[in-house]
């Protein structure tokens, strides 16, 4: 499994919701992070955006509605699951300047 992977593994099993915006990666409740966590998640922060960028991916569940592949076969379900989340999500498109 790879370093990014095992981050990502660990802020589920903490129940932080990671969430990409631009180059920056938030992560609440920041309260659920130690030193030696975010010290790795500084480290391996490239390979995390590249994971989380890396799209949706179908997994077996039949209540998803679209989770993130973060490689070995393994996902990690976004926080808004159902049919209509994955319909708004396929729609989505960023309108207007990025600020």
């Amino acid at each position: 499994m790879s370093q990014a992977a095992e981050i990502l593994t660990e802020l589920q099993r903490r129940g932080v919701i990671v969430a990409v915006e631009g180059d920056t990666l938030c992560l609440k409740p920041k309260r659920a992070l130690d030193n030696a966590l975010l010290a790795r998640i500084r480290e391996a922060k490239p390979a995390i955006l590249e994971t989380l960028r890396g799209g949706l991916a179908a997994c077996s569940l039949t209540h998803c509605a679209g989770c993130y592949d973060v490689g070995d076969g393994r996902k990690i379900h976004p926080p808004k699951c159902g049919g209509h989340y994955r319909t708004w999500l396929e729609r989505w498109k960023p309108i207007g300047k990025l600020q």
